[in-house]
């Protein structure tokens, strides 16, 4: 596994399926297939409402590089066999067959036939869609256009903003597709806590508001999404931590950093994974192969070679057999 985890890569599906199914009944991994910002139930209680759409069915992918969808003991949720599946989002999950894309519910029902070129997962009410493969807009749950197709490339919608392109520079889009940024960043990310990173010429990052403006200006090699008040930022390959007055409240001495979540970062020293605080106290020593952030009060971690669930004081609540 080494760092893809706290590299937000995906593993292979099969890789990812067996950690799936590695898991005991009481301790169901809950998500997309994509090892990373795994939430966990501890129980065999019904998830809350909210969790709902995060114990469905999941994407795997055969041999012969069709897709399908499987329960989380991995026995076959449908007979049905697709091009590609995509991550479920408020209740849709966008799929492909014959070359167009459509969305399916939770359970793997078909809620839109196969139409557009190209179509994402749904955020915030609304998902980037294509007639053309060109021309990108947004498409609301009914599967109308609710900003019609005019950009090259987009993010996905949050708090209430997405990053467009056209051109060649990218700027910020509210619901109704009007330009609240104008394009002008080379590169740009999602808006957190009300701020976004982004670069003008491709060299420095910083951060802007809502208005667009820089309120911590451009100085760091990448930035990554404010959490709990703070952000990774890279300088000289180092990653550190600023929050939101630009201050360098954890300096730039670790190899990897994520974004923080539950008051912990997932943070890579010397090849190991451990988790700091936001004083950037070492609260769980960089000793880990790797490791996810915490979510509901746990986290997924790889300790000499076994799957291990935490607990944010480091302790086992489940480990995984040996061979």
């Amino acid at each position: 596994l080494g760092a893809l985890l706290l590299a937000r890569r995906e593993l292979p599906p099969r890789q990812a399926m067996d950690v799936y199914a590695a898991l005991p009944a009481r301790v169901q991994a809950l998500g997309d297939g994509r090892l990373h910002r795994y939430p966990l139930l501890l129980d065999t209680a019904a998830p809350p409402p909210e969790l709902a759409e995060a114990v469905a069915p999941l994407p795997v992918q055969d041999d012969d590089g069709a897709w399908r969808l499987v329960t989380l003991g991995g026995e076959p949720a449908s007979p049905q066999r697709y091009q590609a599946l995509g991550a479920l989002r408020e209740g849709r999950r966008p799929y492909a067959q014959g070359g167009r894309w459509g969305y399916l519910d939770a359970a793997g029902r078909e809620l839109t036939p196969p139409r557009w070129t190209w179509a994402d997962a749904f955020s915030e009410g609304l998902a980037a869609a294509s007639r053309d493969s060109v021309a990108i807009g947004f498409i609301d749950s009914t599967g109308a256009f609710a900003i019609a197709p005019r950009f090259r490339g987009v993010d996905a919608f949050s708090e209430g903003l997405c990053m467009a392109v056209t051109d060649s520079l990218g700027g910020y889009i509210d619901r109704a597709g009007e330009w609240v940024i104008p394009p002008r960043f080379t590169w740009s990310g999602r808006f957190s806590e009300g701020l976004a990173a982004a670069t003008v010429d491709g060299r420095a990052v910083g951060f802007v508001d809502r208005d667009g403006e820089f309120v911590l200006p451009p100085r760091w090699q990448y930035a990554g999404d404010f959490e709990d008040g703070l952000a990774p930022v890279t300088r000289n390959g180092r990653v550190g931590y600023v929050n939101r007055a630009g201050e360098l409240v954890i300096p730039c001495r670790y190899e990897e950093g994520m974004p923080f979540s539950e008051g912990l970062a997932a943070v890579a020293s010397g090849g190991r994974v451990g988790y700091v605080d936001a004083a950037g106290a070492e609260r769980l020593p960089t000793h880990y192969t790797a490791g996810t952030p915490f979510e509901h009060g746990v986290a997924l971690v790889v300790d000499g070679g076994r799957l291990l669930v935490i607990d944010t004081e480091g302790r086992a609540l489940w480990r995984s057999p040996t061979e």
